[in-house]
């Protein structure tokens, strides 16, 4: 027996050769149509040539991995994953405005029924069935709506209607072998962007912008409202330490106070300034005496030199006669030797004067002379009189 063989393998090797050459060269060229990989998150598809074609079964749908077919056989890879389409959609709504969105649905295919999807639409089901469906159901949804439920507090419930709506759309799709269910599972219908017109924009800016000023000034009467009760609350409680305190601050304990201040003052290495004030050698600032005797106010003085002139002007054309009075400061002598001196100052600078006309009848103990007029302003006065108390 394995002689036979041996003899036969001898008599036909080139035969064997040449279809050993003959099927890789084939699996070279059909590897693609042979050998299929289905890559993560996808399944696929076979459509047998001899056998009733498309395999539409849960069974038959292909999963992760790789799958040997016939060459003359096909197999179609769907993405189940998540997948996103846009579409921008111009209508107008109910109360005649052109508006334009921009819609964005998310939706995954049902992996058991690829098999019923693509015998009913195909690959292209995207462009096919999403799409369409989406704006005839946006546009008949807009022009039943106004402008305003796009961007107002009403969007989210125009979204979950439009939802619901695409999603019963997709529900309604029959395939040809009588089966209806979803082939499309629709996770949500966002409006990604709304498009008004211009001056429709700027009309809702405009009433933000208000609304906003409005809202900044309710805001600032609430702080001046607490602002004010700060206030309020900062002076009664002012009212209460100073009812409390008050009775407690006497001179005693004013003196005391002042004592230790004069000491930090004195414990200081900085160069300093103390003014002393009253009696008892404290600082001026903490003097509690209000009946003391504080420093005499002086009385009018006039400093005039002895041979001053004034200014040349019209010669005096008499009337009443008037007399100009310096006070002199009271100054208590310390000696007899100050005392003398202080009274022959007094009398050399006491010179009386007078003018033309009338003389006034001058009150007893006032000591004054007149001075005769002069034919010039210039000398209208040049002595003064020095009222001596």
């Amino acid at each position: 027996m394995i002689k036979s063989i041996k003899s036969w393998v001898r008599r036909s090797w080139i035969n064997l050769l040449g279809f050993t050459i003959i099927g890789l060269f084939l699996t070279i060229v059909l590897y693609n149509r042979i050998v299929h990989t289905i890559e993560p998150g996808h399944v696929g598809v076979t459509w047998y040539r001899f056998f009733d074609g498309t395999d539409t079964s849960p069974e038959g749908v292909l999963s992760e991995g790789i799958h040997l077919i016939f060459p003359w056989d096909r197999i179609y890879i769907y993405d189940a994953r998540l997948r996103t389409t846009d579409i921008e959609v111009e209508g107008l709504s109910s109360d005649g405005l052109k508006i334009s969105v921009n819609f964005i649905v998310r939706y995954t295919i049902v992996a058991d029924k690829v098999g019923f999807l693509h015998k009913s639409i195909g690959p292209d089901y995207e462009k096919i069935l999403i799409r369409p469906q989406l704006r005839e159901l946006a546009l008949s949804y807009l022009s039943k709506n106004q402008a305003s439920d796009l961007y107002s507090d009403r969007r989210s419930r125009v979204q979950k209607s439009i939802e619901a709506m695409f999603s019963e759309a997709m529900k309604g799709v029959e395939s040809n072998t009588e089966f209806t269910d979803y082939y499309i599972k629709t996770e949500d219908v966002l409006m990604a962007h709304v498009k008004l017109p211009g001056f429709v924009a700027r009309a809702i800016e405009e009433k933000e912008k208000v609304r906003h000023i409005n809202e900044s000034y309710e805001f600032r009467l609430m702080l001046e409202d607490k602002e004010r009760r700060r206030k309020r609350l900062e002076a009664e409680g002012v009212r209460s330490f100073q009812e409390i305190i008050g009775p407690g601050i006497t001179e005693s304990y004013l003196r005391w106070r002042g004592i230790q201040a004069t000491l930090e003052l004195a414990k200081s290495q900085n160069t300093k300034i103390v003014i002393i004030g009253d009696k008892d050698g404290l600082p001026l600032i903490l003097n509690t005496e209000s009946d003391g005797n504080m420093s005499q106010t002086p009385q009018k003085s006039s400093m005039i030199p002895k041979n001053s002139k004034l200014p040349a002007s019209e010669p005096f054309q008499g009337g009443e006669p008037f007399q100009v009075e310096v006070e002199s400061t009271k100054i208590a002598p310390s000696s007899p030797l100050e005392t003398e001196e202080m009274v022959e100052a007094q009398s050399n600078t006491a010179v009386p004067f007078a003018v033309q006309g009338k003389q006034k009848k001058e009150p007893e103990g006032t000591k004054e002379m007149r001075l005769e007029p002069k034919s010039r302003a210039e000398n209208f006065l040049d002595r003064y009189k020095l009222k001596i108390n």
